[in-house]
């Protein structure tokens, strides 16, 4: 568990383009701790996954994703549990801090030209008028 934990971290901290003395700058430890987070040799405390869940802008199920021989029922109970106690301690369920925004956010911003941006954006609301 604690490795694969370490893993999604750095997985995650890699994806943004982070390098640990930031993360470890955001999270209040040092870069050492960081690494051995990441390679599982010290377990990360919750109140510290929360943390670093904030720093790195997922919620803190994000972690757990892909465990081999899980149960999907328990899986689906720990999941709705997680939000709710993440929904509780934020105050609000914030989009910005899920996964998909951020990797929307980095696919839109890659795009090579303004134009296709703004088409992008033209094609999001027509598909959000088209609810009404």
């Amino acid at each position: 568990m604690d490795t694969h934990v370490g893993r999604k971290i750095r997985q995650r901290r890699i994806a943004l383009s982070m390098d640990q003395d930031t993360l470890a700058r955001l999270v209040g430890v040092s870069f050492q701790q960081i690494q051995k987070y990441e390679r599982g040799t010290n377990r990360v405390s919750a109140s510290r996954l929360y943390d670093i869940a904030m720093s790195l802008g997922v919620s803190v199920d994000y972690f757990f994703r892909e465990m081999e021989n899980r149960d999907p029922d328990k899986d689906q109970s720990l999941a709705e549990g997680l939000r709710e106690v993440t929904q509780i301690v934020t105050g609000v369920d914030d989009p910005m801090k899920r996964e998909q925004s951020i990797d929307l956010a980095k696919a839109f911003w890659a795009l090579p030209e303004d134009d296709m941006r703004t088409a992008v954006i033209a094609l999001f609301k027509s598909m959000h008028s088209g609810d009404n």
